[in-house]
């Protein structure tokens, strides 16, 4: 358990400072070479050998010189440096080239009216990369699966490990066609929704600022579907609630 907490305290700092006073051969050459002030490597040589528990570098009137033990630690540290090094590009090398298969679930309208526009372009730049799309129409609430690298849902995964980003596009709002809101007015308040045909499902919890309300509505049709409650907006026949992302893209009077 004590040589666990001694390498993670290890500062990989003190490590590279002691290769380049290593390969320098004197402190103020390797300050020279850093930038840094020869009083702060010397710190971290001395540091790192009490961490160490051995002495790594002979101190003398001429110089530097590195002892047994010091000279085999050189040659490791030299190698572990090499591997974070080439780790690093290897990384960035995939970060500017990435390759694989990339698995998304999303609800079906978002494949068809989001992804799929972008997916030439997409695949354009990255022409080592497979995309994988994986429509639902079940439930927003189901839960992220482990082999599904991008899950877009609206509600946020059980799972607190789950790196969550917000996406804008899971506001929505009310929509109505200029023809509908010309024939029946706009309604001012929540509840005057109960008076209008709606299309939609479920409760209706809207917002304005700090304010809410859920008003009774009857639904005149009900789905879950956003592109059928789009169609049927679009064909004046009443009230929906869209995603904004979906709704930016018609001709629609805010209800």
């Amino acid at each position: 358990m004590d040589v666990l907490v001694q390498m993670n305290d290890l500062d990989l700092n003190d490590v590279r400072r002691f290769v380049a006073i290593a390969q320098a051969g004197t402190l103020t050459a390797a300050a020279e070479q850093l930038q840094l002030p020869a009083s702060t490597l010397s710190r971290a040589l001395t540091r790192l050998e009490r961490h160490l528990g051995a002495l790594l570098v002979q101190r003398g009137p001429r110089g530097l010189a590195l002892t047994d033990s010091g000279k085999q630690y050189l040659q490791w540290c030299r190698r572990a440096l090499q591997n974070l090094r080439h780790g690093g590009e290897l990384l960035e090398g995939r970060r500017r080239s990435p390759s694989g298969l990339l698995k998304v679930a999303c609800p079906v309208t978002m494949a068809r009216d989001v992804l799929a526009p972008l997916l030439k372009e997409f695949l354009g730049r990255y022409p080592d990369v497979r995309v994988d799309i994986e429509p639902y129409a079940a439930s927003w609430d189901q839960e992220p699966r482990d082999d599904v690298d991008v899950f877009f849902k609206l509600l946020a995964p059980k799972d607190s490990l789950r790196r969550v980003r917000p996406y804008p596009g899971t506001v929505r709002g009310l929509f109505a066609s200029p023809g509908y809101i010309k024939a029946s007015g706009s309604p001012v308040t929540p509840d005057d929704l109960t008076a209008h045909v709606c299309v939609g499902s479920g409760a209706w919890k809207l917002s304005r600022g700090k304010s809410t309300a859920t008003p009774n509505i009857l639904f005149r049709v009900v789905s879950s579907d956003p592109a059928i409650a789009l169609r049927l907006a679009l064909s004046g026949f009443g009230i929906v609630v869209l995603p904004l992302w979906l709704a930016k893209r018609q001709t629609f009077a805010m209800a």
